[in-house]
């Protein structure tokens, strides 16, 4: 709750222009606290305070976001502020980073497989973020229609959205109003055929935290399926890979 808190509610933005602690440095804390705001080195900065506070042991750690650093190399490679908290051990536990406000996991799966340098008194030596399994970060689209005697079409289309890509589409549905994410579903259905029409939907509240992304739609679709000579022929939409909502970002390097 006090990560989600200040992901949420202490804003990610630089209050006084970085006049007075440019470069690494933290603001107090209480100036972060009570502006609300502050960039990635003063909400980490609280964040770790206020998990000290609750009894939780913790460091601010600097970390070289979308990279690894060569470890036979040193180098102040680091861009990023983030926080970890300790097992019973003293041995990192978990890594948070508060500057993200729509992601569902404490580490954004973008940040990990990155360097890290944990800033403590007794100082440490150059770590690895720790990498999620591949069934971690699977988004699912489950197609269930109906067809009747004319071809038409009709039934639920289901997105389901885990790790990297909850994130990803949490953050995008989360900016939108209820209009505009109304008219969002209603272009990524005409993905699966031109006559998709949009009948209604449920789509998790992009602002809660305790559940998975998931958009259930309810969709018809006129002459979905050609009639001809007692033969059906019948899309095959599974193999529409621009129905992954991500598959033009996966791409991207390759185009």
């Amino acid at each position: 709750r006090i990560f989600y808190w200040i992901a949420n509610h202490v804003r990610y933005l630089g209050v006084d222009g970085e006049k007075y602690r440019p470069g690494l440095e933290p603001h107090d804390i209480t100036y972060t606290f009570e502006t609300r705001g502050g960039v990635c080195r003063d909400k980490s900065a609280l964040l770790t305070a206020m998990f000290r506070i609750a009894g939780v042991e913790s460091d601010v750690i600097l970390i070289s976001s979308g990279s690894r650093l060569n470890v036979e190399a040193p180098v102040l490679g680091f861009n990023h502020a983030i926080t970890v908290s300790y097992d019973e051990k003293g041995e990192p536990e978990y890594i948070f980073d508060p500057t993200n406000e729509n992601t569902k996991d404490f580490l954004p799966k973008d940040e990990e497989d990155n360097s890290y340098l944990i800033a403590s008194k007794k100082g440490d030596t150059l770590r690895i973020t720790p990498v999620s399994p591949p069934s971690k970060n699977n988004s699912t689209l489950n197609i269930k229609l109906k067809l009747d005697e004319k071809g038409f079409a009709a039934g639920k289309i289901e997105f389901l959205f885990f790790g990297f890509a909850d994130t990803v589409f949490r953050g995008y549905f989360a900016r939108l109003s209820p209009y505009e994410v109304e008219n969002s579903i209603s272009r990524i259905i005409n993905i699966l055929h031109p006559n998709a029409r949009l009948i209604d939907f449920n789509c998790t509240d992009p602002h809660d935290k305790e559940k998975d992304l998931k958009i259930l739609a309810n969709v018809k679709i006129e002459n979905y399926v050609s009639l001809t000579n007692n033969m059906i022929f019948i899309p095959f939409d599974a193999a529409n890979l621009k129905m992954h909502l991500l598959y033009n970002y996966i791409m991207s390097p390759f185009n």
